[in-house]
This record gives structure tokens, sequence and C-alpha cells, in this order.
């Protein structure tokens, strides 16, 4: 949709659709530039799709302007705030392509990859200036980050640090820099389930292998996702219990507050300075858009989150 903020009801038929990519488009599987020129979408199989030009793109359905096949299938992606850097996760491995914007047409291969994980990737996030990536892995392994990522050009490029090895990680996120980091996990316990909220500062300066997390926080039960402002200042963790709840955190792990929700299956979104979050559910009438009451005061120039955009469209295809 262009020109979304000046639509009324009545005027909401999109400015264009795709072609049928194959199937459905799963959670953490679409995302958007900042200045919503670029698209990116997965989660249908075996292939990443890339739309350049997406506002003057038309008329329905539109052909991506390169696509890429991978040996696994997408379960997550992701791009930079400018959409010339791409990531996704398929199968044990993460992907990446530099340039995203000048690709194509036709099929392209990615610049790098990294087999490292050896586990299933569930969640991935790059930086917004694309050096940066972090990926989570499901079940009972760990997160890994990569630095230096528009440098790198090797087949199995290994990662910069770990951490939380043995735990079951179901969603990352990390701020507008990459110098924080986000993740939701899965703990078993006796019994049934409970969850866990890790969070990693000073990212970009981690080296070795493992790094242990600067806080962790838990949950009553599985955290199902995550979210975190471009200063890494503030961050919302949600849970798929039979009583779900978000958890709102500052950056020293400090629980601001916590709110129960209707419904499970819940996905998130959190506006750049952390003042608003919008959260989706598995119900058909369960959204809700939350002041959170804080708000980073100071703020990086030219950023819009990345994973608002990504949640927001997922919003849009789930509901």
């Amino acid at each position: 949709w262009k020109n979304a903020k000046s639509r009324t009801p009545g005027n909401t038929d999109p400015t264009w659709t795709s072609v049928d990519l194959g199937g459905p488009i799963l959670d953490r599987c679409l995302a958007m530039s900042d200045d919503g020129n670029c698209v990116v979408a997965g989660g249908t199989g075996l292939n990443v799709f890339y739309w350049a030009n997406a506002k003057s793109s038309g008329p329905s359905p539109v052909s991506p302007t390169w696509t890429s096949g991978l040996p696994g299938l997408v379960e997550a992606v992701d791009m930079s705030s400018d959409g010339d850097y791409v990531v996704a996760g398929y199968g044990t491995d993460v992907a990446y392509w530099k340039n995203a914007r000048s690709l194509g047409p036709g099929s392209v291969s990615p610049a790098w990859t990294s087999t490292e994980p050896d586990n299933g990737v569930s969640d991935i996030a790059v930086s917004d200036d694309g050096n940066y990536v972090t990926a989570a892995t499901f079940p009972h392994f760990t997160v890994y980050y990569w630095a230096g990522a528009k440098s790198r050009t090797g087949t199995d490029e290994p990662s910069t640090w770990y951490g939380g090895s043995g735990v079951s990680f179901t969603s990352i996120d990390m701020s507008s820099d990459g110098d924080s980091v986000i993740a939701g996990a899965l703990v078993e316990s006796n019994p049934g389930f409970t969850g866990t909220v890790y969070f990693w500062d000073g990212a970009r300066g981690l080296t070795g292998k493992p790094q242990n997390p600067k806080w962790t926080y838990p949950t009553a039960s599985q955290v199902i996702d995550v979210a975190i402002d471009a200063a890494g200042d503030y961050m919302a963790a949600v849970d798929d219990g039979l009583t779900p709840y978000v958890y709102f955190l500052d950056s020293t792990g400090d629980l601001k507050w916590k709110y129960e929700i209707s419904e499970g299956g819940p996905i998130l979104s959190i506006s750049s300075d952390g003042g608003t979050l919008a959260i989706g559910t598995g119900g058909l009438a369960s959204r809700y858009l939350v002041s959170t009451g804080y708000r980073t005061s100071a703020r990086p120039v030219s950023y819009t989150h990345l994973r608002a955009h990504e949640t927001k469209a997922n919003l849009v295809c789930r509901l």
C-alpha cells in the first residue's frame, strides 16, 4: 500500500499485489526498507523474493526483481534500513546479499553463507548499515552474531561470537547499530515449559565463544516474539501461555510493566523511540496499540525500526 497514512475506509485496495509465490508467507518472512521502496519475502519454500522500486511498481501481479533459490526452507528474512543488504535463515544456515537494490533480474546467489548453526534458524536480524547479523536457532542451541558482514565473501563464514548454548531460541532482534541484541527462548522445566528473555550489550565488540548475556529475564511461558527500539534502550517480549503476557523492559533488565493479552500466538512491533508498541495475536479481532510510557529522548537521525516493518507486514498478512 502506498500513501497509507492518507487512506480512508473504502480506499484500502493495495497499490499492487505480487505474483503467486507458491505458498503462505510465514511469520518473520516479510520486511520493507525505511523508504518503502524495497520489499523482501520468503517462507513459501526454498526461495527469497526481492522487489526493488516497489513504490513505482504495478500493475498487479508484480514479479520480483530477483529471486534466490536456497538448499533449505526459508524460515526468516530481514533487510537493512536502505534495503541494500538482505539476510535469510534457511534450514540450519544463514545467507547474506549485498547491493541488493542493483541485483537481478533473475536468480542471484548470496554474497556469503554460514553453515555454522547446528539447528534450525528460527529468526534473523541485520543492522541498519548491513554490517552486523544475528540469528536465533531452535531447538536446543544458541544465538549467533556475525560482525563485518559487508566484507565477508565465503561459503561457510564463522560467527564472531555466540551465546546461550543449549537454549531453544524462538525470536531475535537488534538495535539500529547492531550493538544490542535481544532474544526470546523456550525453557524446558519440570513440570511444563517456561520462557526467558536474553540480552547482550556491546555486541559489536564481543569476540570469543561463548558470550554470556548481560542479563536474562524469566517469563511465565515460552517467549514467542521480541522487539527492541532503535537505541537499544527499551524492549518488549511476549509469551504464549494459557494466559499470555507482554513484558516491557529497559536495557538494565528492569521490568517496567507487564500486560495480559486475550489470546496467544502474538507478534510485536515497536516504534523506533520505544514509545509505541503494536501487538497482534492469533485472534481475528484482537489487536493492540499501546503507549509504553517510556521513550528514548535521542535517537539515530535516519532510523525506522527494521522489525517494525517486518512485523507490521506480518500483522497485515495474519489479520
